[in-house]
């Protein structure tokens, strides 16, 4: 047998030794090859940048911000500020000059020289926050790493539950979403998204008039995808059974939305019971 050489195993154990090689690299760099005058400084920087993305991560993952940056990060908070804020300031300032009374001349000096005000990004080599962007990528690099074996599992898993008739283009936008965020391992957000399919797609086909018949109360305010529910059934567009399907995903949908993000367990089931929902919608068009 031919010898297989880089494909001799597995894709992720492959990625793993990637990403651990770089890290380790990249650490030795900075703490054991640059020279003695450099090294206190370089130490420093590393430390910070290390801190600071630690910082960033953690408040990325939560969208709660940190209790207090430390005094020596600061600046690379300050400097994170400019890049995230510089292109508002662009787009301002360059309608400022534009709609000036200046000549044409001088519009096109200031707006160089706005150009020229811009901070270099993250990625550059020269960005003071160069160090703080590697390590993002490696901490980014392993949870993916870590989840593409799973998620491979997943997309086979998903293959038996694919719908064989065509939605809306609105559903399927949410479809998508739901399926990216199965093979991921996005859970919680899998029961929310499989709601909003229903509510799309119920949407879809019992239109108002068929509620009116059906459902009382103020339709002013829309029809909730309880109504459509019910007016569905009385209409014979589903049966019982798939009503009680509908009832559970909208109720594990509700809860995670309102009361418990990780209350459902059965994810694969409720994207199954969604389907299933959708092909007896579907089959009534």
């Amino acid at each position: 047998m031919a010898d297989k050489g880089f494909y001799d195993c597995d894709l992720h154990i492959k990625l793993d030794s990637v990403v651990n090689l770089y890290e380790s690299e990249r650490e030795r760099y900075w703490t054991d090859t640059l020279g003695e005058e450099e090294y206190a400084r370089a130490s420093i920087m590393f430390e910070q940048a290390e801190a600071f993305a630690k910082a960033l991560f953690t408040s990325a993952e939560t969208l709660i911000a940190p209790d207090q940056i430390q005094r020596n990060l600061r600046h690379l908070e300050q400097e994170l500020r400019r890049v995230s804020r510089f292109p508002g300031y662009f787009k301002k300032c360059a309608e400022r000059i534009w709609s000036s009374d200046k000549t044409p001349k001088e519009k096109q000096r200031r707006l160089l020289e706005l150009c020229q005000e811009q901070p270099t990004a993250p990625q550059d080599e020269a960005s003071p926050l160069k160090l703080v962007w590697e390590r993002l990528l490696i901490d980014l690099s392993w949870q993916a790493v870590g989840r593409i074996e799973e998620a491979a599992k997943r997309m086979l898993r998903l293959y038996e539950l694919v719908l064989r008739t065509k939605p809306s283009q609105a559903t399927q936008k949410f479809l998508g979403r739901l399926g990216r965020c199965y093979v991921w391992g996005f859970d919680s957000e899998c029961i929310i998204l499989c709601r909003a399919v229903l509510d799309t797609a119920f949407r879809d086909i019992v239109p108002a008039e068929v509620c009116e018949r059906h459902c009382r109360g103020d339709a002013s305010h829309g029809y909730t995808l309880s109504n459509r529910m019910h007016a569905a059934l009385k209409e014979g567009y589903i049966d019982g059974s798939v009503k009680r399907l509908a009832t559970q995903v909208k109720v594990r949908g509700d809860s995670a939305v309102h009361y418990q993000p990780d209350v459902t367990q059965d994810i694969l089931g409720t994207i199954r019971d969604t389907v299933v929902v959708l092909e007896k919608l579907h089959c009534r068009k």
